[in-house]
């Protein structure tokens, strides 16, 4: 599985590259604006950084769904029942080449928006509300509406294992809804409408039974061990859902479809 990984890593490493050159070009424009001292470039960086960190994290795992559809579609997916892996490793090992990639873009783009807040906002906020580092500054605006620290941290916890699991579950669905709809259909142009009502009716189930285990956000959780007990039904949940979409894609794919 690994070495599956370390194909596809080889595969993608100029977008990978590209992707990581753009975050490191819009963290560039906060030192730049502050060296220029022109507030909008500072502006620019964070706001710009803020959306590039959730699109890149999304983009790297929707790459992984339309990546294994080309090759379905492009008849090269015949390579892969040629490697020395099962197709259950194959894919298993696309699916953590997915998933590491949009850690590690998500990782970096969070590190650059970091960065970028260091950069600006002791600049921005430093002469009237005697800002001095970004810490300081999140200090001064937690003071002012009210929320400990640790409450912060913790219900930030509870979202972002809830987000990473429930986006990870959107790549063993496609995975799945592309191998059914080539079982179904060997050609023809209505093979992406049957890959995509698939993939639409296989969300809402998985939405039908998020709801059933997750339960319902009253208040702010106050310690991590609230928070992660609150969201390991539902990620529990979307790890199994990722596994058992992706093995049965594989099954389908070794004895279904016919590359």
């Amino acid at each position: 599985m690994l070495k599956i990984v370390k194909y596809e890593f080889r595969k993608g490493r100029t977008s990978l590259l590209v992707m990581l050159l753009i975050a490191a070009g819009l963290y560039l424009l906060a030192p730049l604006g502050r060296a220029l001292h022109r507030e909008y470039l500072m502006a620019i960086s964070l706001i710009l950084l803020l959306f590039y960190a959730l699109a890149a994290f999304v983009y790297a795992l929707v790459r992984g769904i339309t990546a294994y559809s080309r090759e379905l579609r492009g008849r090269t997916g015949y390579l892969l029942m040629m490697i020395p892996r099962s197709t259950m490793s194959v894919l298993f090992g696309k699916l953590l080449f997915s998933l590491t990639v949009a850690l590690l873009m998500l990782a970096a783009t969070v590190l650059a928006l970091g960065a970028s807040l260091a950069q600006s906002l002791p600049f921005l906020l430093g002469g009237e509300y005697q800002v001095e580092t970004f810490w300081n500054a999140l200090q001064i605006a937690l003071y002012q509406i009210g929320l400990p620290p640790a409450q912060l941290a913790a219900t930030a916890l509870y979202f972002a294992v809830d987000i990473l699991s429930s986006t990870l579950v959107l790549v063993g669905i496609g995975y799945l809804a592309v191998t059914l709809s080539a079982t179904i259909l060997q050609e023809g142009r209505l093979r992406g409408l049957i890959s995509f009502l698939f993939f639409v009716a296989l969300l809402a189930l998985t939405g039908w039974l998020e709801d059933l285990v997750t339960p319902a956000l009253n208040e702010m959780y106050v310690t991590y061990d609230m928070a992660l007990r609150a969201a390991l039904p539902a990620t529990v949940l979307f790890v199994t859902l990722t596994c058992a979409c992706t093995a049965a894609s594989a099954i389908l794919l070794q004895k279904k479809v016919s590359l």
